[in-house]
């Protein structure tokens, strides 16, 4: 997507850890793949969840962490929109 000349890149990363939370380490990886493709923004999803001191951590690298269930909550909202060109040869 594109606006002003400027490309939005966002770029997402799941993780499913069993019982154990996310950690900081993973934070810094993650911002790493971030800043070598250039994203704009990055969400990470974990199944286990974060600890909490990780999400002030995150914010500041530009990451949102998700989990499961935020992504069945209301404050997930998606709308796609594919475009078609239909081109009838006669």
């Amino acid at each position: 997507m594109a606006l002003d000349n400027a490309q939005i890149i966002y770029i997402v990363q799941c993780k499913d850890r069993g019982k154990r939370p996310a950690n900081i380490v993973i934070l810094g990886e993650f911002s790493s793949v971030i800043k070598d493709v250039g994203a704009t923004k990055g969400f990470l999803v974990c199944t286990s969840g974060f600890a909490k001191t990780n999400y002030r951590y995150a914010r500041t690298l530009g990451i949102e962490l998700l989990t499961v269930e935020d992504i069945k909550s209301d404050r997930w909202h998606t709308d796609i929109q594919v475009p078609l060109i239909y081109i009838k040869k006669t």
